[in-house]
């Protein structure tokens, strides 16, 4: 499978032992990008990410 959780993930093969070339900030620039700055926050840490039934997360903000 994919999606976020595969981007976080420490196993094997997931994102976490892939290196991005020119950094992996691009990541959350382009996110900004397309969807908007008041949409993203950046530096801000994610206290609980929780996926509901619909298939959507949910993030919790410190």
């Amino acid at each position: 499978g994919g999606g976020f959780m595969r981007l976080s993930l420490t196993d094997p093969g997931c994102a976490q032992e892939i290196k991005i070339k020119g950094g992996s900030q691009q990541i959350s620039q382009l996110l900004v990008e397309r969807l908007g700055k008041e949409q993203v926050q950046l530096e801000t840490p994610v206290q609980k990410i929780v996926q509901n039934d619909d298939g959507l997360y949910d993030f919790n903000f410190v």
